[in-house]
């Protein structure tokens, strides 16, 4: 088996020409070749997984009714909840920390009938934009093994595009399941806020019944196509939203704006070129209208302290008072050693916690009232995800890390500029390849649609597909 997508398997599996447990083995066939290279996966249920499979054939060799996503192997994310599996969030205090009961997207995937092989790698409580702890140590990625696979959903995105897994869940905060698709070559969706549930996830509490500000769990697949799939089995609403439509209507193009830099927030020159290349190949087939340029109803920097003050507000929720105390420490060193040091904004957040919280909200939502205006205008806002393509593993501490943009050195934080807008006003985000750039390294984009129209971004995907199919991981690890 070569690369598939998670609809051909089941059309392979509907005409009998294979099984599910033939599934799983190929696919831990592939893992044993390919993870002692990667390391994307970080634990295994491969008797479970056996058990169910064979469970799956049998059921369908009766002729009973399947779930969508019946005989399917996957895998999840290593911060969620799995039934019989340790849930250690990458961090040694975690280590043994063995659960009895399934995160709810982890137990939707099992009732839809997916087999779940395992669980997939993170960085120490998902914080960081690359993926190693003292666990499970370094995943690396498949197009460069010097290089990150992104983070937090790192293990996620490699494990997708090295064919260990049919497809993953992971999870975003701001960037966390999108800069690893970008990196690794993979498609992915960050669904709108409300949709899906992440609960049963660390960090967070397992026991709250409330889902936290900012976070949602969201695919990762080698297919445009298998999103909306998975996206349909993972729906698990929480707020009044509207009906989840597979469908579109195609009678009108879609009208796109992309916006690929802004003067204070440079992307790879490089990178850029190649985006405006890829696009401009669909555009006369996809039936769809680009325009180039930046919104006229925001800015990024705006959105960027929204991010820097809720993120803040978010990290708060877990800190004890000695542990606010030392960020409102934090923060005035920060800004009395540079005053425009965004990070000062994010430490004094912490130290708040709900403090000035009316303030905030109202600034939020005056705010969204403006991007709610540019989707009037626009059906998607097309971005890049990331100001680089995948650099090579730095370990330093974060606050001295750099990567370089068109030879200049870059602040490591400015990986969440081009994710914080979907993040902070629950916007659905969709990842798409566009092929490799001249360093052999994926490049990918993220297309951005109103909140609740998923469909539409997901849509948008398809036909950059139809016209520009993903490029399959390196040939070693196609097995």
């Amino acid at each position: 088996m070569t690369s598939s997508n998670i609809w051909q398997l089941m059309e392979e599996l509907r005409q009998g020409r294979t099984t599910s447990l033939e599934l799983v083995e190929t696919y831990v066939q592939n893992i044993s070749a390919a993870n002692s290279k990667l390391n994307a996966i970080s634990q295994l249920r491969l008797d479970e997984a056996r058990r169910e499979a064979e469970a799956s054939d049998a059921a369908r060799a009766r002729g009973q009714a399947l779930g969508a996503l019946a005989g399917i192997p996957c895998t999840v994310k290593e911060a969620f909840h799995v039934a019989g599996l340790r849930s250690t969030a990458g961090a040694k205090h975690l280590e043994d920390n063995l659960v009895e009961e399934d995160a709810p997207v982890v137990a939707k995937l099992k009732h839809a009938g997916a087999i779940v092989l395992g669980k997939t790698n993170i960085p120490a409580m998902t914080a960081d934009w690359q993926t190693y702890n003292d666990i499970f140590g370094i995943t690396r990625n498949p197009w460069n093994m010097d290089c990150t696979a992104g983070g937090s959903s790192g293990g996620s995105a490699v494990a997708v595009a090295s064919n260990m897994t049919a497809f993953d869940i992971g999870s975003d905060l701001c960037g966390c399941l999108r800069i690893p698709a970008h990196f690794c070559g993979v498609y992915a969706h960050r669904p709108s806020y409300g949709l899906t549930s992440v609960r049963g996830h660390i960090p967070g509490d397992p026991a709250s019944v409330v889902e936290p500000d900012l976070c949602v769990s969201g695919p990762l697949a080698r297919s445009a196509r298998d999103l909306t799939l998975i996206m349909q089995v993972m729906l698990d609403p929480w707020i009044e939203a509207p009906e989840f439509k597979p469908a579109v209507d195609r009678e009108r193009p879609l009208r796109v704006l992309v916006w690929l830099e802004a003067p204070a927030h440079k992307t790879d020159s490089v990178m850029r070129e190649h985006i405006k290349e890829m696009l401009g190949r669909i555009e006369p087939t996809a039936h769809v209208e680009l325009v180039y340029g930046a919104p006229a109803e925001f800015d990024l920097d705006e959105i960027i302290d929204l991010t820097m003050v809720l993120t803040g507000r978010l990290m708060s929720t877990a800190s004890s008072p000695i542990g606010r105390m030392a960020s409102a420490v934090n923060a005035l060193g920060l800004k009395l050693f540079n005053s425009k040091d965004k990070r000062a904004d994010y430490a004094w957040s912490i130290a708040k916690g709900q403090i000035g919280a009316d303030r905030v909200d109202r600034d939020r939502a005056e705010v969204n009232e403006r991007v709610n205006a540019f989707f009037d205008r626009f059906d998607l806002l097309v971005m890049p995800v990331a100001p680089v393509c995948a650099f090579e593993h730095d370990f330093r501490p974060s606050n001295k890390r750099t990567f370089d943009v068109d030879g200049r050195p870059i602040a490591y934080n400015e990986l969440m500029v081009w994710n914080a807008l979907a993040s902070v006003f629950g916007l659905p985000s969709t990842i798409i390849p566009l092929g490799t750039g001249d360093n052999g390294l994926p490049v990918g984009i993220q297309a951005i649609a109103k909140r609740f129209n998923d469909i539409t971004s997901l849509d948008f995907a398809e036909r950059v597909e139809a016209v520009l199919p993903a490029s399959p991981a390196p040939k070693e690890f196609l097995l």
